[in-house]
């Protein structure tokens, strides 16, 4: 399958929509859903899922959250850039569908259809330490 971009930006992305979750949701306080949901209606997921390195390399994650909250019209973001130290269930969640974007080659507003971030998250404890094709094999079962 051709991807929308290379394995080398991969990693890239993958901690950017982690650290954008994590931050939306444990710094914001906003519930995760809406954060998917706005990254969706911004027209953000669509430039990121296709490789857009502006998103997926060449911002941090707490950047990518305030671009997306900012398009919305949600202000009154905090402004620290607080971070959690280690490995939250959060953050999984973006890392993990960043992963399944990219390997599925299917855009982030097909794959939140059966993909929320609830059920994502219910998946942490059994999938975070686990290789990411793992996960993709459960999210592909789902579909």
């Amino acid at each position: 399958m051709t991807r929308a971009y290379h394995e080398l930006f991969l990693d890239d992305a993958m901690d950017t929509l982690g650290s954008a979750v994590e931050y939306a949701v444990l710094t914001c306080g906003m519930d995760g859903q809406e954060f998917l949901n706005l990254f969706v209606v911004c027209g953000i997921a669509d430039a990121f899922g296709m490789g857009g390195v502006a998103y997926i390399s060449g911002m941090s994650g707490i950047e990518l959250a305030r671009k997306v909250l900012e398009r919305t019209g949600k202000g009154g973001v905090p402004s620290g850039g607080d971070v959690v130290d280690g490995y939250s269930p959060e953050y999984w969640v973006g890392w993990i569908l960043a992963y399944y974007q990219w390997y599925s080659g299917k855009p982030f507003r097909q794959l939140f259809r059966y993909l929320k971030y609830q059920t994502v998250r219910t998946l942490y404890g059994a999938l975070h330490e686990a290789d990411p094709s793992k996960a993709a094999a459960v999210f592909d079962q789902m579909a």
